[in-house]
C-alpha cells in the first residue's frame, strides 16, 4: 500500500476490520480499506521541518464510526469516514503524547508532555483535568469496564477513576503495565527481567522469572489466560495465568524482541525484533518469518479475525496473511526418527527410531509401540517402515539385518531374515502380494507375506554401492532402487530393464553428497523423482529420460546430509527435504510455491498421506503433521501472482507461463 511520501508513524484497524488509518510524516493521515485501496486523505499543512507537521496517535471510537487523530498543532481531530471533520478538541499548550477512547465510547481521554490527563465528551466538551504534575506520562489504558484508568510514569504506576480521581499508586518502576481483560488484574515488565501480576488494590500476585534482561513488552492474551513477555534476551516466553507457570519459550529472534502481541482469537502471536517479525501458536512452533522494515519495526495490528496483519515500513504499509498449516507436533519418541508411513486410509501414522516402531491416530496420541528389533548400538535403528496397500499390515526394516511384519496390535507375524548387513528400506507391492528389502550387503531381496525369498537382486554389487531407497511402480509392474550414483529398474522377477546412471560418487568424502538419497514415483505413474545428497532433484518421464532437474538447497558441498523427495497427486508438486530445518514444495516444472520453516531441526522424512491432503515430516526433533491440501497450492499461488507475472517487465517468459492453464 503506497500513497504517503515519508515515513508512516501510525497505523490502526477499524474494530471491524474493513478500514485503516496509517498517519505520516508527510502531513497526511490516509483511510485505506481492507484491501490496500486509498479512500481518503486529510492533510492539516505541510511540515515546517522534518521534526514538526506530521499527524501522530490514531484512535477509533468502539463503534467504528469515527477517528480521533492528535493534529501538529496540539490539538485532536475527530473525523468520519467520509472525511468530515466533527469537531476538535483544544486547549494543551504541549504536545499530546496519547489519546484513547472510553469503551463505551461516551469519552475521550488525552495526555499531554505537561504530566496532565484531560477528559473530553464525545461532543468536545471538557469534563476534568487531573495529573500528577511531577512525572512524565508514558502511556495509559482503560479497564476494560471503562470505570479507571491506568497510567505508566518512570518509577510508578497508578489507577485513577474515570473522573481523574487517584485510587492506587504502585511504587515499581515498569517498561510497561497493562490490565488484564477481566480488569481484575494488572501485570506490569521490568527491566530486571521479571513479569508480576499484581491486584487493583497494589498487593503484588504472582512474579513470572525466566527472562535474563529487560523486558519490553508484554500482552494478555484476549481470554485473560496468557501473558507473553518480550526481552532483550531475544525471546518470548509465554505465562500461564491460571497455573502461574511458565508454559513457552519461543526462540529464534536475532536481536532483543521490542514488539508481542497475541491475535484475537487468542491461539497465534506475533513478535518483532530489528530483522524479523515472527508468527507462533501457542505451542512455541514458528509459522512464519517476516523480513522486518527498515523503520517501525515494532509497528504490527492485528486484523480482528486474527487471520491477517499489518506492519509498516518506511512509508509503505503491508498486508501479511498468516499461515498455519500445522495440525499436529507429535513427541514421544527419544531418538531421532528415520521414517514414516501413512496407512492407506490415512488415519493411522507410523514412526520408526532406534529400536522401536510407533503407531500413532491423526491426533497425536500413541496407539501402540512395536518392539523386537534388537538394535543394542547407538547407531543401530529402524531404518524404514511401510504399510500393505489393505493396510493391515505393516513391516520394518532394521540395523539387527532382518525385516518384521506386524498387525495393526503391534503381533509380530514373521521375521524375514537372510541380508547380512543393515536393511534400510522396505516396500510393499501396490498388489501386496510382495515385500522388497534393501540392504547395506548391496542386495535387494524380494519375499512373498509369508516370508519366503523369491528373487536375490545383486546388480549394484557390480560397483559395491551400498542401496538407499527402493519404490515399486503404481502399475506393479517394475521396481526402481538407488544406489550411490545410480538408479535401476527392475522386473518383478529380478530382471534388469535401466540403468540410470549420473556422475560418479567423491570418494573424498565420508558421505557423497552426490548420492541418491530419495526415490519417489507419481501416484500416476508417469514420473519418477530422485533428489541427491547435494539437494538436486531429478524427474524422469516413463520412459526414463529426464525431463527437469532443479537444485533445493544452496548447500552442495555437505558432507554429513540426508534428503527424502515425495509427489502430491497426479504429479503436479514435489515435496522436498534437507537437513537444513525446512520443507520445500515444488511445481513439477521445478518452480518453488511454497516453503515450511517451523522444524527446528534437520528435516528426515517426509509422506503425503494417501488423500494428499497431509503432509507428514519427521525431524531430529519431532514429527508434524500438515493440513495442506497441496492440490490447491499451486492455484492459489497463481491467483496470488496473477498480476506480478503478468505486469514485471523482469520476469522470463518461462516463469510467466508457470500458471497458464490453472
Amino acid at each position: 500500500m503506497n500513497g504517503h511520501t515519508d515515513d508512516i508513524y501510525t497505523l490502526v484497524f477499524s474494530p471491524d476490520g474493513k478500514r485503516l488509518v496509517s498517519a505520516s510524516g508527510d502531513g497526511t493521515a490516509k483511510i485505506w480499506n481492507h484491501k490496500g485501496n486509498h479512500i481518503k486523505s486529510i492533510q492539516k499543512r505541510q511540515p515546517k521541518d522534518e521534526y514538526d507537521g506530521y499527524y501522530q496517535g490514531i484512535e477509533f471510537s468502539p463503534d467504528g464510526k469515527s477517528f480521533a487523530i492528535v493534529s501538529p498543532d496540539n490539538t485532536i481531530e475527530v473525523w468520519d469516514f467520509q472525511g468530515k471533520l466533527l469537531y476538535t478538541l483544544s486547549g494543551y499548550q504541549d504536545r499530546i503524547t496519547d489519546l484513547k477512547f472510553s469503551p463505551d465510547g461516551e469519552t475521550i481521554v488525552s495526555a499531554s508532555g505537561l504530566k496532565t490527563f484531560k477528559i473530553w465528551s464525545n461532543k468536545g466538551e471538557l469534563l476534568h483535568t487531573f495529573g500528577s504534575n511531577q512525572e512524565n506520562i508514558r502511556f495509559f489504558y482503560f479497564s476494560p469496564d471503562g470505570k479507571t484508568i491506568l497510567s505508566s510514569y518512570s518509577k510508578t504506576f497508578k489507577i485513577w477513576s474515570n473522573k481523574g480521581e487517584l485510587l492506587h499508586t504502585f511504587t515499581e518502576g515498569t517498561s510497561e503495565v497493562i490490565f488484564s481483560p477481566d480488569k481484575q488484574m494488572i501485570a506490569s515488565a521490568s527491566s530486571d527481567g521479571t513479569v508480576k501480576l499484581w491486584s487493583l488494590e497494589g498487593k503484588l500476585l504472582q512474579t513470572f522469572k525466566g527472562h535474563t534482561a529487560k523486558v519490553w513488552r508484554i500482552a494478555f492474551s484476549p481470554d485473560g489466560e496468557m501473558i507473553a513477555s518480550a526481552s532483550s534476551d531475544k525471546t518470548v516466553r509465554l505465562w500461564n495465568v491460571v497455573t502461574s507457570e511458565e508454559s513457552a519459550v519461543l526462540r529464534g529472534h536475532q536481536d532483543k524482541v521490542t514488539e508481542v502481541k497475541f491475535s484475537p482469537d487468542s491461539k497465534g502471536i506475533i513478535s518483532d525484533d530489528n530483522f524479523e517479525t515472527k508468527v507462533w501458536n501457542l505451542q512455541g512452533n514458528l509459522l512464519q518469518s517476516f523480513p522486518t522494515d527498515s523503520v517501525n519495526h515494532g509497528l504490527l495490528k492485528f486484523h480482528p479475525n486474527g487471520k491477517t496483519f499489518a506492519s509498516v515500513g518506511g512509508d509503505t504499509i503491508k498486508i501479511w496473511k498468516i499461515k498455519d498449516n500445522l495440525l499436529q507436533a507429535i513427541e514421544g519418541h527419544t531418538d531421532e526418527v528415520w521414517d514414516i508411513a501413512f496407512s492407506p486410509d490415512g488415519q493411522i501414522i507410523a514412526s520408526a527410531s532406534s529400536d522401536k516402531v510407533k503407531l500413532w491416530n491423526t491426533e497425536g496420541k500413541l496407539l501402540h509401540t512395536l518392539t523386537g528389533h534388537t538394535n543394542t548400538e547407538p547407531h543401530q535403528k529402524v531404518w524404514s517402515i511401510a504399510f500393505s496397500p489393505d493396510g493391515q499390515m505393516i513391516a520394518s526394516a532394521s540395523s539387527d539385518n532382518a525385516i518384521r511384519l506386524w498387525n495393526l496390535e503391534g503381533k509380530l507375524l514373521h521375521t524375514l531374515t537372510g541380508h547380512t548387513n543393515n536393511v534400510v528400506s522396505v516396500a510393499f507391492s501396490p498388489d501386496g502380494e510382495m515385500i522388497a528389502s534393501a540392504s547395506s550387503d548391496n542386495t535387494i531381496r524380494l519375499w512373498n507375506l509369508e516370508g519366503k525369498l523369491l528373487h536375490t537382486l545383486t546388480g549394484h554389487r557390480e560397483n559395491s554401492e551400498k542401496i538407499i531407497s527402493l519404490a515399486f511402480s503404481p502399475d506393479n509392474k517394475t521396481l526402481a532402487s538407488a544406489g550411490e550414483t545410480q538408479i535401476k529398474i527392475w522386473t518383478l522377477n529380478g530382471r534388469l530393464l535401466k540403468n540410470l546412471q549420473l556422475n560418479k560418487p567423491n570418494k573424498l568424502v565420508k558421505r557423497n553428497p552426490a548420492e541418491f538419497y530419495s526415490i519417489r514415483f507419481s501416484p500416476n505413474g508417469k514420473y519418477l523423482a530422485s533428489i541427491r545428497g547435494n539437494g538436486e532433484v531429478n524427474v524422469w518421464n516413463s520412459e526414463y529420460n529426464i525431463v527437469q532437474s532443479f537444485q533445493t538447497s544452496q548447500f552442495t558441498d555437505l558432507v554429513d546430509n540426508n534428503a527424502e523427495i515425495d509427489f502430491s497427486s497426479e504429479g503436479q508438486m514435489i515435496a522436498s527435504s534437507n537437513d537444513n530445518k525446512t520443507i520445500k514444495l515444488w511445481s513439477n516444472q521445478g518452480k518453488l510455491i511454497y516453503t515450511l520453516t517451523e522444524h527446528s531441526n534437520n528435516v528426515r522424512h517426509l509422506k503425503f498421506s494417501p488423500d494428499h491432503k497431509v503432509l507428514a515430516s519427521a525431524g531430529r526433533d519431532k514429527l508434524m503433521l500438515w493440513d495442506f491440501d497441496l492440490d490447491n497450492v499451486l492455484m492459489k499461488g497463481c491467483l496470488w501472482a496473477k498480476d506480478y507475472l503478468s505486469n514485471n517487465q523482469n520476469i522470463s517468459k518461462e516463469d510467466k507461463e508457470i500458471c497458464e492453464g490453472l
